[in-house]
């Protein structure tokens, strides 16, 4: 009877191995076609022109902002794309991010995408310097995937910007530094 419940037992583990509805098990063929992933260094200047916040929902008691940027970036080389973010004020003269995802597309047409850190998120002011009022922020960004060579990307970023609000329609400018995987077979 033991020797039964062992055959039986096996059987059912070798059966849920081999199924495709994602349970866990014995699956050689998904060992043979695992990924490497292989964190890169990642830097990127952009400058961004605002653009209609029309469409763009934000949660309760949040305000949206909506930019076009282009950049340069390392492993993606010159982009564009869209950044929208929602924002909420905490004072007079500051504010904390509270979503915001900005998605670039290389020249190419590979995509990678960006979605605010849901727990770092970010925050922002407005200062006051000799030449005019600036504005200021620093946010968290996840990467969260892409297309083509950027497909299945991970990774981490901060965004530090700054937007003079002394000249009509300046550019918000910004600097991403942090790491994205480069994801390839072992």
């Amino acid at each position: 009877m033991r020797t039964l419940q062992a055959t039986v037992a096996l059987a059912t583990l070798i059966a849920a191995g081999c199924s495709s509805d994602g349970v866990v098990g014995l699956q050689p063929d998904a060992a043979l076609q695992a990924k490497s992933v292989h964190m890169v260094p990642f830097k990127a200047n952009q400058s961004a022109e605002a653009l209609p916040t029309t469409g763009v929902v934000c949660p309760a008691g949040s305000l949206p902002t909506k930019a076009s940027p282009t950049g340069t970036g390392t492993h993606i080389g010159k982009y564009t794309g869209v950044s929208i973010a929602c924002f909420a004020f905490t004072g007079p003269t500051t504010f904390d991010f509270v979503t915001g995802t900005n998605n670039v597309v290389a020249a190419n047409g590979d995509e990678l995408w960006f979605t605010l850190d849901p727990v770092a998120r970010g925050h922002g002011a407005v200062v006051f310097g000799p030449n005019g009022p600036s504005l200021t922020w620093s946010a968290e960004y996840d990467v969260t995937g892409g297309t083509g060579r950027f497909a299945g990307a991970t990774g981490h970023v901060t965004v530090t910007g700054s937007r003079d609000l002394s000249t009509p329609g300046a550019p918000f400018l910004s600097d991403i530094l942090g790491q994205v995987s480069s994801v390839g077979s072992s």
